[in-house]
């Protein structure tokens, strides 16, 4: 099964829109892919990549935000948490 999945933080005059594809096999995460669109480069690209990575590794949509990269990591998670209710599951389905 694999899902994707857009959202979008606004916050002080800047709208992050992150887009995270999450492969699931068995109730478990074998990967995940995220992309914010108009990143700022070294900073929230970084992010992005960063929480994907953590996702992938824990096996979980439920990771911590990177600090100074509060407005990117909030999109990116609910992105990749609609991706899996989109999928039927919850984050406590994961195995």
């Amino acid at each position: 099964l694999c899902v994707c999945w857009m959202a979008c933080d606004s916050c002080r005059k800047k709208t992050v829109i992150a887009t995270v594809t999450l492969t699931i096999e068995d109730n478990h995460i074998t990967d995940v892919t995220a992309e914010g669109k108009d990143e700022t480069k070294g900073l929230g690209d970084k992010a992005v990549a960063k929480l994907a990575a953590a996702m992938k590794e824990g096996a979980t949509v439920d990771v911590e935000t990177v600090s100074g990269a509060t407005i990117s990591s909030n999109a990116t998670i609910e992105a990749a948490k609609a991706a899996l209710t989109s999928a039927g599951l919850k984050a406590e389905d994961l195995k």
